[in-house]
């Protein structure tokens, strides 16, 4: 297999799921490799033309000679993490099938799995078996389940006598198990509490027996943590402590996406533990703390979509992983240098947000924020970068973190209104000492539907060539979007004060007039 001197690691906009996709391409940029961990929802679209998807069968019909996947991990069942996979499938035919063009067809070399595998049944159709015709028949086990619980790190490392083996290796990369399928005795912070063995409900525990997996590539990290609980980042606590994963291997993590989306319930629950000295709320934050410090991630991604009885992804699970995030990684460029939108569920009042005073009163009032439970857009200059990335409605004008934060400028909507979801392009360059690169590209679908409600027209009449994904034939993603230049903006003048994609300066009014804030009396 060829060597990438590239990764492009995509967390694709699916809405209420988790889909990655990576790409491995050589010095002539050419795609070599790919891989996918978790592929679902799109939230059950019936008459969208499921524009991720789509977008990663593109890529794969541009790999010679055969259109390969190199090895999928489907970190459980749950339906939001692998209904997309058959529909990806149902674009190509089997490597191989007569009369079909090679680029019409499509193999794919391993799967890794946990849970169950009775649980990747749907409607009556296994997905582990729909990907048995796409594979290779000469006999080798190429769909793999996990043990309970499984992890590569059983011990510290040693070169002769304790290796740790990836479960696959591709383009470079290689793929470990933090852990898959963890139960509370996976954990020391369970066993060593007051309710060692805690009863698990059925939903949780599917969850709870996700694959954590590291993908190594380079001199970098990234992990995706798949639907993982509270008592799943315990148990990867404690495989870290033990082996020593932090020193040997997550020297220098560029990505972790967000606990189960980014949910609150299931972060912070640790089945009712308690020790003599701690509540369990107590233990809970420490040990989500405690997985922070281990990861130290640069990044953070939070793939979720707005669904109510969710919530996801909850702005305290993202301030968890604020003290080891870094900066102004992307830019977007209606907002001034170095900062850039993303979404998440606040609860009412759950900030302080900094405001001047409405002349001639000089200084600053500090209000709450935000009024009102609901998702919310905020701006930062942190690397937090959420496939949800922008609300119109709530106009983005808090900056957040650091806490208290700030009131900032408005976006010049309507003619710069940014997409309502992003992919994100995790790009990472195979020689020690070269930049990492965070990269946008617009959801196609959602792009349309939100700029032709902020123009008040119909989608259909801003044209398939407003999509920055589908304009560039080969680049996944495009290095970056010039969005003077997009048909679909062009019919209307820009708003006065806005150049060069910046917004214009807010104009001066009262603190209580400025959405989603209450001053504190």
């Amino acid at each position: 297999m060829p060597i990438g001197e590239r990764m492009d690691f995509v967390v694709l906009d699916v809405l209420q799921g988790l889909g990655t996709f990576a790409g491995f391409y050589d010095k002539d940029d050419v795609l070599v490799a790919t891989m996918i961990l978790d592929l679902g929802t799109e939230r059950f679209r019936k008459d969208d033309p499921f524009p991720a998807v789509d977008e990663v069968a593109r890529v794969l019909r541009t790999m010679k000679p055969q259109p390969t996947v190199n090895a999928v991990l489907l970190s459980h069942s749950d339906t939001d993490h692998i209904n997309l996979l058959g529909l990806l499938l149902s674009r190509f035919q089997p490597a191989g099938t007569p009369g079909v063009p090679v680029e019409d067809t499509l193999q794919v070399l391993f799967c890794k799995y946990a849970g169950a595998r009775a649980n990747f049944t749907k409607r009556g159709r296994n997905v582990l078996d729909t990907l048995k015709p796409y594979m290779p028949q000469d006999g080798t086990e190429r769909i793999v389940g996990s043990a309970s619980p499984e992890t590569t790190f059983k011990g510290a490392y040693n070169k002769k006598t304790n290796p740790w083996i990836p479960v696959a290796q591709v383009a470079g990369a290689s793929v470990y198990v933090l852990i898959a399928n963890a139960a509370p005795s996976s954990a020391a912070i369970v066993t060593s509490s007051n309710k060692p063995k805690p009863a698990v409900p059925d939903t949780y525990g599917k969850n709870m027996v996700s694959i954590v997996s590291i993908v190594d590539y380079g001199a970098s990290q990234l992990v995706v943590t798949g639907d993982a609980t509270g008592i799943t980042l315990a148990a990867c606590n404690t495989v870290i402590q033990t082996a020593g994963v932090e020193g040997d291997l997550l020297i220098d993590n560029f990505m972790v996406t967000a606990p189960h989306h980014g949910s609150e319930t299931t972060t912070y629950d640790m089945l009712g533990i308690t020790t003599d000295f701690k509540t369990h709320d107590q233990l809970a934050e420490e040990n989500l703390a405690q997985f922070v410090r281990h990861m130290s991630a640069v990044t953070l991604s939070a793939s979720a979509g707005q669904v109510k009885k969710f919530r996801h992804p909850s702005a305290r699970v993202i301030q968890a992983f604020w003290p080891k995030l870094g900066t102004a990684l992307y830019q977007d460029p209606v907002l001034p240098e170095g900062l850039h939108f993303y979404t998440a569920y606040f609860t009412a009042g759950q900030y302080r947000v900094n405001v001047p005073n409405t002349p001639p009163t000089p200084g600053m009032s500090q209000v709450e924020w935000p009024v009102s439970a609901n998702w919310w857009s905020v701006q930062t200059d942190k690397n937090i970068f959420s496939n949800l990335y922008f609300l119109s409605g709530s106009q983005g004008e808090a900056n957040l973190p650091p806490a208290p934060g700030s009131r900032v400028g408005l976006v010049g909507l309507p003619t710069a209104v940014p997409p309502l979801g992003a992919n994100w392009t995790f790009r990472v360059p195979r020689g020690l000492g070269v930049k990492r690169s965070v990269l946008r590209s617009d959801n196609r679908v959602t792009t349309l539907a939100l700029r032709a409600q902020a123009l008040g027209v119909r989608p259909e009449t801003l044209g398939a060539a407003a999509s920055p994904l589908s304009a560039t034939p080969r680049a996944y993603p495009p290095a970056g979007v010039d969005r003077a230049a997009e048909p679909a903006l062009s019919a209307r003048a820009p708003a006065a004060g806005l150049a060069a994609g910046r917004a214009a300066a807010p104009p001066s009014r009262p603190a209580a007039a400025i959405r989603g804030l209450r001053v504190i009396p």
